[in-house]
């Protein structure tokens, strides 16, 4: 009888919590990116003369389209009003340690985007039989520092950046990469096929942020659902158990037909 009535207490106990879970609400945000009109043509990448980059061929990724033009590699998170601390959902908490992992693979970045909250790990890696000289300007987090073949480093970071940062090998400066540090953990990458997906935001109106590393904003780009303003933002209502759609956002090829610098020419700080 004792070791049932334990069994009900740990019942009873995680329906609590599930129903509190549910009271405070939490809903998805989902979208596509596409390119609208003919694309810009791809970038030839300068390789040099170091023979194991010149056969691994890393091609330019500043732009990525699938056959349907989708946009892959575009940069979307939640813009808290500064101050307000948001509400975390437990699945992101448990996530919160594990390592996010940035390779020096075929003389390229990969992933060529990588998202990473302040405090969790994150493992720069070496797969490459070659050295790189790994550098990043996060403000006072910047570092340079060489990666020995097959070598890694893990760091960790105190203070989210208000864009993505560019992370570039001194050795190989045609290899470029992005690192998003953010305090929370509302933000994704487009995936190949230009979709996107946040899980468990919470209830209520956001503000929600779109870049790419070549126009920087997504500025002034539409659906049939939403429409991005000037600084490619657009303010969107999660409701609980719900799932807010903004279709698939057409994005003009001019703003994607000049390569720029757009991160650089912000300095990096903390929100």
């Amino acid at each position: 009888m004792r070791t049932l009535g334990l069994l009900l207490a740990v019942v009873c106990g995680s329906m609590i919590a599930t129903a509190a879970l549910a009271d405070e609400g939490w809903g998805t945000l989902r979208g596509k990116l596409v390119l609208k009109g003919a694309p810009p043509e791809a970038l030839k990448l300068d390789l040099g003369k170091d023979n194991y980059c010149c056969d691994a061929e890393p091609k330019d990724q500043s732009l990525v389209l699938d056959e349907s033009q989708a946009i892959a590699n575009v940069v979307i998170y939640l813009r808290p009003p500064r101050g307000e601390k948001l509400a975390v959902h437990p699945d992101y908490e448990k996530a919160a340690d594990k390592p996010v992992e940035l390779d020096n693979k075929g003389c390229a970045f990969e992933p060529h985007v990588v998202t990473v909250r302040t405090g969790q790990p994150l493992v720069l890696k070496n797969t490459d039989p070659v050295g790189h000289s790994v550098k990043a300007e996060l403000g006072d987090e910047s570092f340079n520092f060489m990666l020995s073949a097959e070598g890694d480093q893990q760091l960790e970071f105190e203070e989210a950046q208000r864009l993505p940062r560019p992370i570039s090998c001194s050795i190989h400066p045609f290899m470029r990469g992005w690192i998003v540090v953010r305090d929370d953990p509302y933000m994704t990458i487009s995936a190949k096929d230009g979709t996107f997906e946040i899980k468990n935001l919470p209830a209520g109106e956001h503000e929600i942020q779109f870049w790419h590393e070549r126009p920087g904003y997504l500025k002034n780009c539409k659906s049939d659902a939403a429409e991005l303003d000037r600084r490619g933002r657009v303010k969107v209502t999660i409701t609980p158990g719900e799932e807010t759609n903004l279709g698939t956002i057409e994005v003009d090829t001019a703003l994607m037909a000049v390569e720029s610098e757009p991160a650089e020419s912000e300095p990096a700080k903390s929100e």
